[in-house]
């Protein structure tokens, strides 16, 4: 049994029709029994939709709940403006840098590193699950800090003369390994170490931010879309068949849903770009 069978027969009901799949969602009042239009003229998703989508994501992010108020009122603005990545930006501008956590995240975090394998959104942000850098622990390591001005530098500051004097970077390589300790070459690319590091904690915290934008932006665009099915699937006959984005974890999932294995709409995890059609039959 595989991590996601595990995961899924913990957590979904299996249905025996699989023709004529109904979706459980968490929201108390049954959005999609709601007469309100979900798309507005503007072809963006209503007000109301968007709000029941920040009750499906939010309760699992530990933050200050004017935060999460000031998130709500951002995302919606950010989404009637029809500005690329606007949404990514309003996260990144309330919850980066602010200690926030994403239990959501956290878990599937956990289920993708012991499974050996990310799903192919996550990939736009590396940081998200690669570990910080370090300290170089060799010489070797510690190479990759260095450009050649860097090197002559070394070399001046440490008495180092080569005749003839080096041209390439692998015959100033040649002497650093050949002249230099580690414990020489570290004060020199320390300010280096720590900018990576800064650019690591700040490319991570971006990525978790887009993510989390992503995440509301399918969460809406599902419940949006749902509703839109539910009010034509008592006047026809149809069902909802699940696509994946094109990702082999995602492909995984939507087999799932159209054998009846699953019960719940996109996104099945965070960066999961899954989504339903209508087939009328």
């Amino acid at each position: 049994m595989g991590i996601f069978d595990f995961f899924f027969r913990n957590r979904q009901e299996k249905q025996e029709n699989t023709d004529s799949i109904d979706v459980d969602y968490s929201a108390s009042n049954q959005y999609y029994l709601r007469k309100e239009a979900a798309v507005e003229n503007n072809f963006t998703s209503a007000k109301w939709v968007i709000n029941e989508a920040f009750k499906e994501v939010m309760p699992s992010i530990d933050a200050p709940e004017t935060d999460k108020e000031r998130f709500l009122k951002a995302y919606i603005k950010a989404h009637k403006s029809g500005i690329p990545y606007a949404e990514e930006q309003a996260a990144i501008n309330i919850f980066a840098n602010t200690n926030w956590v994403w239990h959501t995240y956290e878990k599937w975090l956990k289920i993708f590193k012991e499974r050996g394998e990310y799903p192919s959104m996550w990939y736009s942000y590396q940081e998200i699950f690669e570990e910080p850098p370090i300290s170089p622990k060799s010489i070797k390591d510690a190479l990759a800090y260095l450009n050649v001005k860097d090197m002559r530098e070394i070399f001046k500051a440490e008495g180092i003369k080569r005749k003839p004097a080096p041209k390439k970077r692998e015959d100033f390589e040649k002497i650093v390994q050949e002249e230099l300790t580690l414990e020489q070459i570290l004060p020199f690319i320390s300010d280096s170490i720590e900018a990576k590091k800064r650019l690591f904690y700040e490319n991570k915290e971006n990525g978790k931010c887009k993510l989390l934008a992503h995440t509301v932006s399918t969460t809406v665009y599902s419940f949006t879309h749902y509703h839109q099915y539910k009010q034509i699937a008592s006047d026809s006959k149809c069902k909802i068949q699940m696509r994946s984005g094109g990702c082999p974890i995602e492909d995984e999932f939507t087999a799932k849903f159209n054998k009846g294995e699953i019960r719940s709409l996109p996104p099945f995890f965070p960066g999961d770009r899954s989504y339903f059609v209508v087939l009328h039959e």
